[in-house]
């Protein structure tokens, strides 16, 4: 996708599933908050950007983490971003802005950088982290997670593979390095994407765990699955039968029930940080 079909994008039906399951997203997505927020200095203090905001998640727990700090908050999804300032209301430090953080420009420079899988859709993405850099302090530190390789994620591959026996074409495959949420599945090509865009320092670290997938039944579980992720889009442009595909979603579920009673799907991300 361009950056223009992007926006579009999560503007449309992808932005307001994603804004109408957000405390869904936010449990599964948990594990990155702290992950991302422990990988910047703990003295932390001044302005942060926070880049693909969403729903605002990782910068209200950046103010709740870190004393005297603010942050602002950039995306381009209208729907997730009125989330964001209701979330925000009557609150003090943070700022919520509509901007496509490629092109983002703001007055005052920023002390910090960070992001949870806000970074990975960039159609040119040196461009890109060089704008961000030239909109930091010197040596400001970056934090953010992104996602490794769809094949190394249990929580994209299990449902995947309950959809195999229904796809009508084969799945579609984006094009390596291809904007999107695995882009910057390869470790060296993230690093030379920092390095080109003048970054600093740059670390890439594997991140490994299991996900509690949302939902009180495995049917809960399974509809969440159908409604956001990869499972979506093939419904949407394949001829695939929900129910039938749903049922045998729920049979491979059952078998990742873990002791909590609860769905626990394996993920693979990176956590990358980095000075301006």
């Amino acid at each position: 996708m361009s950056n223009a079909d992007q926006i579009e994008y999560w503007n449309g039906k992808a932005g307001e599933r994603w804004r109408d399951d957000a405390r869904a997203l936010d449990q599964l997505l948990a594990p990155f908050l702290d992950a991302v927020l422990q990988a910047l200095p703990q003295d932390l203090t001044g302005r942060v950007l926070d880049v693909g905001c969403g729903g605002g998640s990782l910068s209200l727990a950046a103010l709740t983490r870190f004393s005297g700090l603010s942050a602002t908050g950039v995306d381009v999804s209208k729907p997730l971003l009125s989330l964001a300032n209701e979330r925000a209301a009557g609150l003090g430090g943070v700022e919520f802005i509509e901007a496509d953080a490629s092109t983002y420009s703001s007055a005052e420079t920023f002390d910090a950088l960070m992001s949870r899988f806000g970074v990975m859709f960039f159609t040119d993405p040196v461009a890109a982290f060089s704008n961000l850099r030239s909109q930091m302090k010197p040596d400001a530190p970056m934090s953010f997670a992104c996602w490794r390789a769809a094949a190394e994620n249990g929580w994209v591959m299990t449902p995947l593979k309950a959809a195999h026996g229904f796809l009508t074409d084969d799945l579609p495959m984006p094009p390596p390095r291809a904007a999107g949420p695995f882009a910057f599945a390869e470790s060296d090509y993230v690093t030379h994407i920092l390095d080109s865009a003048g970054w600093r320092n740059v670390w890439v670290e594997p991140w490994d765990g299991m996900l509690t997938m949302p939902g009180e039944t495995l049917s809960d579980t399974a509809e969440f699955s159908l409604t956001i992720g990869p499972l979506a889009r093939l419904i949407a442009e394949q001829d695939i039968d929900r129910a039938e595909l749903k049922a045998a979603l729920i049979a491979l579920l059952e078998e990742q029930v873990g002791s909590n009673g609860k769905v626990e799907l394996s993920a693979a991300a990176w956590i990358v940080t980095a000075k301006a």
